[in-house]
This record gives C-alpha cells, sequence and structure tokens, in this order.
C-alpha cells in the first residue's frame, strides 16, 4: 500500500476544511423566527339585581406565573381589567415560541366588597401550550380549570347585588271590621277578598293567582296578614266585600285601595304604606256595613220596606250620602251605610231615633203591650165612672 506523500495529506485537510466553510454559509432552520401563536381569553361576566342604579362594574386581573407573553398594558406579570354589567371581555396575547405557560384569573373586587354585593370567588388556572406544527407554524391549545382542577368551557364570573327584604312584622296591616245593622236572628258568614294590582305582586301566606279571602261571621275583625318585597317599586291592592246573596241583606259596597311604596335604604327594602277609601281619604281600617232587614210581606228583598236605599242605596233625596253606599261624618274611616245609634232608620228619620230599628220584632211587640195597656187602663176608667155615677143615682132615690 501506498502512503500518502506530504502533498497529498495537505490537500485532503484543505478539502476538508472547505466543506466546513461551505456547510457554515448554508442558511439555518431559525426555529424561534416565524409568526407567533395568538391566543384571545375571553372572560363572561354576568350580573343581576334587584335594585335600579346601583355600581355594575367589576375589576379583574390575569396574573403570570413567570416571565410569560403578556396582553399590552400589562404591568409586573399582572394584567388588570373590568367589566360592566352582562357581557364579556376580550384579553389578546401573542406567543413567539414554544413551551408551557400558566396563568390565574380572578375578580379583584373582592378585597372592596360592599354589603348587598354577592361575588364570584372563582379563581381559573389558564395553561397555554404552544408547539410547532408541520412548515414549523406555532399552534396554541388553552385549557382552563377550576380551582377544584375540574375543567371550565370559558372563564365565567356571576356577581349579584340583592337588597335585604323588607320586614313584615313591621308592615302595618289594617284590619277589615264589619258591622251589622239590624237584628238577624242568626249571625251570616261574610266574605273579603284581598286582590293585588298585578298577580305578581308579592301576597300573604293563603293567597292565589293575586287574591286572598277570609270570612267574618257576623260583626267583628279580622286581617289579611301580611308579606315581604324584594324589589323597589309601587304596589297596589284593594280590599272589598264579596256580596254572597245572603237573605235579607244589603251589602256594603266600599273598596278600599292599599299602595305600598317601596324603597332601598342603607340595603333594606322599607315598605310606605298609605290606605284610602273611595273618597281618596286615607283610613286606620276598613270598614263594611251591611244592613239586615226582612221586607214586610216576609220576603228575602234587601233594603225593601221603610228603608229607600232599597237594596244598594239608590241616592234620592233621603239618602245625604248618594249613589251607592254613602259616608257622612258619622263615619270617620270612610265607610259606607253609616249607622247613627246602630239604628238606620227610615226614610224620614235618618237617625232612626224615632222608631223601632229596621226590622226589628222586638220594638213592634212592646207597643203592642203598652198600647193593650192604655186599652186596659182607658177602660177601667170608664167602668169606674159609670159605676161612681150608678151609686150617685142609688143615693139620690134613697134619700128621696
Amino acid at each position: 500500500m501506498r502512503l500518502p506523500t506530504k502533498k497529498g495529506k495537505r490537500a485532503a485537510i484543505l478539502s476538508y476544511l472547505l466543506f466546513a466553510c461551505l456547510c457554515f454559509m448554508l442558511p439555518q432552520t431559525a426555529h424561534a423566527a416565524g409568526t407567533p401563536a395568538e391566543v384571545t381569553l375571553t372572560v363572561e361576566q354576568v350580573f343581576s339585581t334587584n335594585a335600579a342604579g346601583v355600581n355594575d362594574v367589576f375589576s379583574y386581573e390575569l396574573i403570570a406565573d413567570e416571565a410569560n407573553p403578556m396582553p399590552a398594558g400589562s404591568s409586573g406579570g399582572v394584567y388588570s381589567f373590568t367589566a360592566a354589567g352582562t357581557g364579556s371581555v376580550k384579553i389578546h396575547m401573542n406567543f413567539p415560541d414554544t413551551g408551557v405557560y400558566n396563568y390565574t384569573v380572578r375578580c379583584s373586587s373582592l378585597a372592596a366588597s360592599l354589603s348587598g354585593y354577592v361575588y364570584d370567588d372563582q379563581i381559573y388556572r389558564v395553561t397555554v401550550t404552544v408547539t410547532r406544527q408541520g412548515g414549523g407554524k406555532l399552534a396554541a391549545l388553552v385549557v382552563v380549570q377550576k380551582a377544584d382542577n375540574n375543567k371550565s368551557a370559558s372563564l365565567r364570573f356571576s356577581h349579584s347585588y340583592v337588597f335585604r327584604p323588607s320586614d313584615p312584622s313591621i308592615m302595618v296591616d289594617p284590619p277589615v271590621k264589619k258591622t251589622v245593622s239590624g237584628n238577624p236572628r242568626t249571625d251570616s258568614v261574610f266574605t273579603f277578598k284581598l286582590t293585588a294590582g298585578n298577580p305578581a305582586n308579592p301576597m300573604p301566606a293563603g293567597s292565589a293567582n293575586g287574591v286572598k279571602t277570609m270570612t267574618i261571621v257576623g260583626s267583628g275583625e279580622k286581617d289579611f296578614g301580611t308579606w315581604a318585597y324584594t324589589t323597589e317599586g309601587t304596589y297596589y291592592y284593594t280590599i272589598s266585600e264579596v256580596n254572597t246573596q245572603e237573605r235579607g241583606y244589603t251589602y256594603d259596597t266600599a273598596v278600599y285601595t292599599i299602595t305600598d311604596v317601596v324603597k332601598a335604604v342603607n340595603n333594606q327594602l322599607t315598605v310606605s304604606r298609605t290606605v284610602t277609601n273611595h273618597l281618596n281619604k286615607p283610613v286606620t281600617a276598613c270598614i263594611f256595613i251591611n244592613r239586615y232587614k226582612i221586607s214586610s210581606g216576609g220576603g228575602g228583598g234587601n233594603g225593601g220596606g221603610t228603608n229607600p236605599g232599597g237594596g244598594v242605596n239608590p241616592g234620592d233625596g233621603t239618602n245625604p250620602g248618594g249613589g251607592s253606599n254613602p259616608v257622612d261624618g258619622t263615619n270617620p274611616e270612610g265607610g259606607s251605610n253609616p249607622i247613627d245609634d246602630i239604628n238606620p232608620g227610615d226614610g224620614t228619620n235618618p237617625g232612626g231615633n224615632e222608631g223601632p230599628r229596621t226590622g226589628d220584632d222586638t220594638g213592634i211587640t212592646l207597643y203592642m203591650v203598652v198600647l193593650a195597656a192604655g186599652i186596659t187602663a182607658a177602660a177601667g176608667s170608664v167602668f169606674g165612672l159609670l159605676y161612681l155615677k150608678k151609686r150617685e143615682k142609688k143615693k139620690y132615690a134613697d134619700a128621696n
């Protein structure tokens, strides 16, 4: 075997050096260069409230675990942003190289909690994994987890502002007072109803579809009960009597209106209540007066005989209230069918102090007794005079 000469060795070395230079001069693949992977995080906010005009802006933070890529406007690895009402906020980030990047997203308004607010204290973990795909293109995979490590399809925060409900124990509950004029042999059952201006209004227990009914036996007093409000606003109700056509009764057709104005004071709902009669005058009780009278013919017509009101008080000259169920100074609550001395009287005597009460059989019996006694006394006087005259004639005859 022939050994290479010194000149051949030198040529070989030069060939290797030339090859190495050519390799270094060829373009190299730069993995850190190219188009970065773009990631958009969407933070959703849901805000619910039963109040108007309250603050609905909440603050949030996106916090990087390390020196990770961050959105524009970040400082010290923290990106702060806000969301208002119900809506969403988008966060844009660019990732120029492969890697695994971790972040935390939370609501930062918790540090400044105010009375009445309920904050969502969920803390989300966001993991962005960037890999290189075919052709050298970067791609990002985003995984969101809740604090319990369960995956979440979104970054969603739900907040609310709720007033404390009104206190039913301090609500003014106007009593319903029933008075029966006349002397029925037995007490009848009278029905009353509380009706909401809107069936969706709060109502006391036992209500259905915005209506509650209750009964009073004979004359008496009762109330419908109280309830709580959870939303500001103005609420209307009416109280009236149900005409159940009890024989011999003229029913009171008065209607009372309850107006509740509900407002929040220091996050507590308060109720300002007004109760008015049909003349729009404030009252403290809902008074209903039913007249009882059986007609002279023994029938069951309401209000017949000596009662010019006849049924529902037509409002002629003998009825100073006019219309149906008059209101005068004898009933300061503004109810109807006033009673003077609990005696409705007849058409010529509204006060009812000169004759028997309408439908009062006891008064008639008393007059019959007095009349019989008078007749007996008169007859006795006549017989006594006749007897004395006869005795005088006899004495005169005996003397002659």
